[in-house]
């Protein structure tokens, strides 16, 4: 009988090898306790980077330092630190680049697309958070109970409760909001005194529809909102005109010229500042491109405009976590035009918070020559410009005024005298949203005091709600100051009592809009409320002076008016106000001759 132990002793082993090579290729599939730990910290750091980007910019220098600072202790070769600092800080930074601007926006495009799906994506971001944590903070505890691995157990414990933190004060919008009333109140300044104001009469709606007439060619688009930028004596609003749908816009963004306004002047006649010599197009492009075109001192063409994805990009390089907050089209010392776009940079703060804060000012002349200023540089070159926009001031004075008491009177003492919240202007019906401009609101004084973005206060909730606590004033530097008048009330009243202006106006066919605040000479509040037909162009009709103790609302016709009024109500003497006012015809005052600057007259049209 044939022996068949041999072979069954082969079978047997091959499948003894077999198992153990199955039960090594599972084993490798099972990662050790370090790969964990790694893939661990990645997720962590992933998932924070995604919904927390700015910190980053912190996070990545430290990055590459300790893997410089490692590779020097393992190698004792200064050279090899040097090179992987900015390769580790680029390492982290490279992720974020294409994460945050690519799939982000398209993941959230294709699927966040209702209130639900939000909360779904919150709730699976902050699962993946807590098994992460939970995971990493088993793995420190069991890493601390060995003496040689205490030090690192502790520093990966503080590095995780950081995380946590900030994430939290970042994600809670009371909290962070509380973290930013609380920065900015560490530099806030009550008056006991508010200069008086120099007041304009023109709204941003009407300028617009002015612009939009006054741009006579089909060649160019103005912008979507006109901006106030300061001239010689006076504040004027002031739009580009961008080359319409062809190469020169979609690619270049290029400005063919910038279209101004005087905003006191109610007849709203526009002024070009530049000339157009009979040349419109493609073929004012090359003439300019060969130096056949003769410019002029002020000329307002800018191969690159601030709408175009160069400048975008430009910014982005030079200011990579940084937001454009505003544009304006001014003047420079030299009589040239240049665009100034303001940047808004994350500040760390209490609690890992990162608050907005003004980080510069990018300057563009019209040869699209860059350079970076900083708020101080910026006011020393442009004494009367108002770099930060008016969302920026509301976000800065809302936050203080809900939480400068502190959040725990805010929690629980809501209807408290201390707790305010700003003055907010319904938008009426007749005006789109893209044409509303609320509050606050660009304002001048008659003082060494700078042009200051201005919001008034009053008390939060319902009680008391149209009484006027205080004014809010925000300068360039993200700093605020308060003035708490003895009395008076808020732009709600002004609203209500506009109509009393002038009984006999229809108006059911009138809009009232922008009530900006108005200060006297012995501080007197009063609001200056615009009244606009009702039609495409919105031209200005009266301007509704409206005193915010005694409710007396006067017709205003032009500036001279106005300035008559204030005028006589300091000195004593009981102007004309109230109902039954006459109505005279949109009559402005001549121009003042240094209205733009000689540059710029020289180049007006003739």
């Amino acid at each position: 009988m044939r022996d068949f132990s041999a072979p069954l002793a082969r079978a047997r082993d091959a499948l003894q090898q077999t198992r153990y090579k199955m039960a090594a290729f599972l084993s490798s599939l099972v990662p050790d306790r370090h790969t964990i730990f790694k893939a661990v910290i990645v997720l962590m750091i992933g998932t924070y980077a995604l919904f927390q980007p700015y910190m980053l910019e912190y996070i990545a220098p430290f990055f590459g330092l300790s893997l410089a600072i490692f590779s020097f202790a393992r190698t004792r070769r200064f050279w090899l630190a040097l090179v992987l600092f900015p390769i580790g800080t680029t390492l982290v930074l490279l992720p974020y680049l294409f994460m945050y601007k690519v799939v982000i926006p398209s993941f959230y495009e294709a699927s966040l697309t209702s209130y639900n799906q939000t909360e779904f994506g919150l709730m699976m971001v902050m699962s993946v958070l807590g098994v992460a944590g939970l995971l990493l903070t088993v793995m420190v505890l069991h890493w601390a109970t060995e003496r040689r691995n205490f030090w690192l157990g502790t520093v990966w414990l503080f590095v995780l409760s950081l995380c946590g933190a900030s994430w939290y004060a970042n994600d809670n919008d009371e909290l962070r909001a509380w973290q930013l009333a609380t920065y900015v109140g560490a530099n806030v300044e009550r008056l006991e005194h508010v200069p008086a104001t120099v007041n304009r009469l023109l709204p941003q709606i009407s300028a617009k529809g002015q612009i939009n007439l006054d741009n006579r060619s089909n060649l160019y688009v103005p912008a979507d909102k006109p901006h106030l930028s300061p001239g010689a004596d006076k504040m004027y609003w002031c739009s580009p005109l961008y080359y319409k749908d062809n190469l020169a816009y979609n690619v270049l963004g290029m400005v063919r010229d910038v279209i101004c306004i005087d905003s006191d002047k109610t007849d709203m006649q526009a002024a070009a500042t530049t000339v157009s010599a009979g040349q419109d197009g493609v073929y004012e492009i090359l003439s300019r491109l060969l130096g056949l075109y003769k410019s002029n001192p002020g000329d307002g063409f800018f191969w690159v405009g601030d709408q175009s994805f160069l400048t975008t990009a430009v910014l982005k390089l030079r200011h990579p976590f940084s937001t454009r907050d505003r544009v304006i089209y001014t003047y420079a010392p030299d009589g040239s035009r240049h665009y100034l776009i303001t940047y808004v940079s994350r500040c760390p703060y209490a609690l890992g918070a990162m608050v907005p804060c003004v980080g510069g000012v990018m300057d563009v002349s019209t040869t699209n020559w860059i350079r970076d200023l900083s708020i101080e540089e910026a006011e020393k070159l442009y004494p009367k410009a108002v770099f930060i926009s008016s969302d920026f001031a509301a976000t800065l004075i809302k936050a203080y005024a809900q939480f400068y008491t502190g959040i725990i009177s805010k929690k629980f003492n809501q209807q408290s005298a201390g707790v305010m919240q700003m003055s907010l202007e319904e938008r009426p019906k007749e005006l789109a949203p893209e044409d509303f401009n609320p509050a606050p609101y660009i304002t001048e004084f008659k003082s060494e005091l700078r042009p200051q973005q201005m919001a008034s206060l009053e008390p939060a909730g319902t009680r008391d709600g149209k009484a006027l606590t205080a004014l809010a004033m925000v300068d360039n530097y993200g700093h605020l100051r308060i003035f708490e008048p003895r009395a008076g009330s808020g732009p709600a009243m002004a609203i209500t009592y506009a109509h009393n202006a002038d009984p006999r106006v229809d108006w059911g066919h009138k809009v009232v809009t922008e009530d900006r605040p108005v200060i006297g000479e012995d501080d007197h509040i009063y609001w200056l409320v615009s009244v606009v037909n009702d039609n495409p162009r919105h031209p200005l009709y009266i301007s509704s002076l409206v005193d915010s103790v005694h409710f007396t609302a006067t017709a205003i016709h032009n500036a001279r008016e106005l300035d008559d009024f204030l005028k006589r109500a300091a000195s004593g003497i009981e102007p004309v106000a109230g109902a039954g006012a006459s109505v005279l015809p949109n009559v402005s005052p001549a121009p003042a001759p240094d209205a733009f600057p000689p540059a710029a007259i020289a180049a007006a049209p003739k």
